[in-house]
Parts: structure tokens; C-alpha cells; sequence
């Protein structure tokens, strides 16, 4: 399940993949001195998440609440 960007601390970040444990602090750095995360994108402000570095967290982050809401499934008959 993906991880709460702005819950989170530096050593839950850590288990991101992509996240070395000096990118993790930075995020929780970038955090603490800047408020919340609006969006996942805005990682991207933080030192050491370049585009590479987000495109490969990006599946392992969220912000807020997980849904937990299924996609519809199409009708098995038309």
C-alpha cells in the first residue's frame, strides 16, 4: 500500500525504492519548512528527487486517505 508523503517520516520513506536515506530526510526536511504536500508532483521542489527518482516513487506514494474504492468493472453482458 502506498505510503502518506506528508505522515510519513524519514524512516518510512526509506523503503521507497528510489529513495536513498539522504533523499528521504530531504523530504521530511522539505516538509517540515515548507507545510504539506498539495500534490505528488511538488516532490519534485525537494533536492535529489529528480524526474527519474519521482517516475519510480511515484507508485509507492500518496497523499491523504487511500480510497479503497474498486474500479467499476465492465457489465458482463451488453
Amino acid at each position: 500500500s502506498p505510503i502518506d508523503v506528508n505522515q510519513a517520516g524519514a524512516e518510512d520513506l526509506i523503503l521507497i525504492p528510489a529513495f536513498s536515506p539522504l533523499v528521504a530526510q530531504a523530504v521530511v526536511d522539505y516538509r517540515e519548512a515548507n507545510g504539506p504536500f498539495r500534490s505528488l508532483p511538488e516532490l519534485q521542489q525537494v533536492e535529489g528527487v529528480t524526474p527519474q527518482v519521482y517516475a519510480e516513487a511515484r507508485p509507492y506514494l500518496r497523499i491523504g486517505e487511500a480510497l479503497g474504492v474498486e474500479a467499476p468493472r465492465p457489465a458482463r453482458f451488453p
